[in-house]
């Protein structure tokens, strides 16, 4: 009687659990940003190895090869919602702490995935950037990208869809720029799940005398490596900009909508010459 009982309660167990499972909400993709510059080894945010899935929002400040880098929020809604999918970088600071007479460069790459939402073939594509360059001016340049096979860091050669290079930004001094915002289609024709990447190069001078960074030992920060809060002592390093960037999808309206609409315009067209011989 017993041993009968206890697999009544394991096959319950089992099928409650699969009960659970097809209830719980969908989970958040994957999402990550990755720094790179030539000579380092890539170093993916918020630690030294790919961010979980699930993250909301990231954030970084610390340093990273010869930058100070302070990013105040990179976001996805993965998967996504009827009336947009996102990955929007709220304004990040980055700042040259070499000594010398040259250039570097940085790329930032941010990608979420396991966007099903919105899901209309194809959908709007939105995407852009503008940057705030200092006294020594710089060079951002700027590129989206949507990847109907849903992977990480698909970019040109690999991506299913890409709108082209926004930019390069140019500014020899102080100056605020933007790409512009381009508007075009992305294509899914095998449906959802995709993903969304972007990528900003930014190309800074380096400074009469090396950033020197103050470490503050008494205020935890956990976006920074060190584990504390750190900050770039005042008129030391090169070029230093702001920016930030925006990958948007919306639905394009379905021909059942638009005919709809187009079914109205006689209509409208007719109550206004009513209107009119009325006033005549």
């Amino acid at each position: 009687m017993l041993p009968r009982m206890s697999r009544r309660l394991a096959i319950f167990g089992i099928a409650f659990g699969a009960v659970i499972m097809a209830m719980a909400p969908p989970a958040h993709a994957a999402f990550q940003i990755k720094l790179s510059e030539a000579g380092n080894p890539d170093l993916y945010i918020p630690g030294l190895v790919p961010a979980p899935t699930g993250t909301p929002a990231l954030g970084f400040s610390g340093v990273y090869g010869d930058f100070f880098i302070t990013i105040l929020g990179e976001t996805t809604n993965s998967p996504g919602s009827a009336t947009q999918g996102r990955l929007v970088g709220a304004t990040a600071q980055v700042q040259n702490i070499k000594a010398g007479s040259g250039t570097n460069t940085l790329t930032i790459t941010a990608s979420s995935s396991d966007f099903v939402m919105p899901s209309s073939n194809p959908l709007n594509f939105f995407s852009g950037a503008s940057a705030t360059f200092g006294i020594n001016g710089g060079t951002l340049a700027y590129q989206s990208y949507g990847d109907a096979a849903n992977t990480l860091y698909t970019l040109s050669g690999t991506a299913s869809y890409t709108p082209g290079p926004q930019g390069p930004l140019t500014a020899t001094g102080p100056n605020t720029l933007s790409t512009g915002e381009s508007v075009t289609l992305f294509p899914i024709p095998t449906g959802p799940p995709y993903s969304l990447s972007n990528v900003t190069n930014v190309t800074l001078k380096q400074g009469a005398t090396a950033g020197t960074v103050i470490t503050d030992l008494t205020h935890l920060d956990p976006t920074n490596p060190t584990g504390f809060l750190q900050s770039i002592k005042e008129d030391t390093g090169g070029a230093i900009l702001n920016y930030s960037n925006h990958t948007i999808v919306t639905p394009v309206p379905e021909p059942a909508t638009m005919a709809l609409v187009a079914s109205g315009l006689p209509l409208l067209g007719l109550t206004w010459l009513r209107r009119r011989k009325a006033q005549a």
